[in-house]
Formats: structure tokens, sequence, C-alpha cells
């Protein structure tokens, strides 16, 4: 049987002892197998690192830590996990993010099952972690309007990013050289998608939460 293809899950962190361990079990519960975890803590100071320790001493051969002593900032902690990442399909979470059972897999077969697509993202839900209320739908504005399901760089350039960055799954070989712009200390995620989607192939979306 063929393996199926190695999926990078790039996760940073900053401070987010309240979050993080309900975000990293959430990965590890997909039904899909060949995945990494790269952690990129930028020196959190309010117990982060040491849940990171206690996840990495348990899962020694899926997670890859990264332990900054000082700030870097998000760009440069950006960068310092995608370096490590070798996959052939690239997935880029916060700490304070959960992913849904299915996310990966079902990322994973649209993706070998549409070759000219270079990247695919999905709806999300973002929620009050105290109430667990759900807030909002990603993928429609604050009118209730559907946000484009499919672009180019240019409307990427014109319009802005109309999706949410966690949600998406990048080939890796369309991953920008030198990865996020440093020059950029917020934000650098924008100009990084527009320089994916400046590859070609197609952007499209899955509609599914």
């Amino acid at each position: 049987m063929t393996k199926k293809p190695l999926v990078s899950v790039h996760v940073l962190t900053y401070n987010h002892v309240n979050y993080i361990a309900n975000g990293l079990d959430s990965i590890l519960a997909q039904d899909y197998e060949n995945y990494e975890i790269i952690l990129g803590d930028d020196a959190s100071t309010d117990g982060t690192q040491e849940i990171l320790k206690s996840y990495k001493k348990q899962y020694p051969d899926k997670i890859t830590l990264i332990l900054h002593e000082e700030n870097q900032g998000i760009t440069k902690n950006c960068n310092s996990v995608l370096r490590l990442c070798k996959g052939k399909y690239f997935v880029a979470i916060g700490g304070d993010d959960q992913m849904l059972p299915g996310k990966i897999s079902t990322q994973v077969n649209y993706m070998e099952n549409n070759i000219d697509c270079n990247m695919c993202f999905h709806n999300m839900e973002a929620f009050d972690l105290k109430t667990n209320d759900f807030l909002y739908h990603t993928h429609y504005d604050g009118k209730g309007k559907r946000k484009r399901d499919k672009g180019t760089v240019k409307e990427a350039i014109k319009e802005g990013v109309w999706f949410s960055p966690v949600s998406a799954m990048i080939r890796m070989k369309n991953i920008p050289q030198g990865g996020y712009n440093e020059r950029i200390s917020f934000a650098s995620d924008w100009l990084f998608y527009i320089e994916v989607f400046a590859k070609g192939g197609g952007v499209e979306y899955i509609d599914q939460i």
C-alpha cells in the first residue's frame, strides 16, 4: 500500500498556557497518521514551555520543539519553524487554535485528487473558550455575506486575503523561497500568501468547517 504523503503542521506559541494542550490534542487526535508537528515557542513566560516539553516527551517521534530563549517576534518564529518542515503539504496554526476531526485527511484527499490546486482552505468557527459560545464563521462577513471561494494573486492584492490563514493547506513546493519576509514584523502572512498565489495553480474552498 502506498504511504500517504507527509503533512507538516507548523504551530506557533506565545503565552498560550490556557489553550495549547487542547490545540495539540486536536492535532494528535486526527485520523491521518503521516504528519509531523513542528512547534516554535517565542519565549513564553506563563508556563507554556513546560506543557510543550511534556508533549515532546510523550510524542518524541511526532513533535519537533523549538524553545526560543528570547522573544523573536512572530515573523522570525514562523521562519524558525518553517525551516524544519519536511512535508509535501504545509498547514500553519496558532497555539490557541483547534482542529476538528478529519481536517487533515479531508484536505490531503482534496489536494491529491486535484493536482492543479496549489492551496485549499475551509470555513472555520470562532468561539469563546470560557463559555464555548459560537462567535462567527470566518468565511462570512459581519452581514452574513459569503466571501470569495476562489481567486488569484490579482484578487488577493486588490481585496486582501479572503480566508483564514490557519485553514489553508499548501503544497510545500510552492512555499516562497525564504519563507516569511522578516522585514514585516506583523501580518507577514499576507505577503506570504500573495507569494504562494503568485506561483500559479488553483486556490480552492472546501465547504466544510
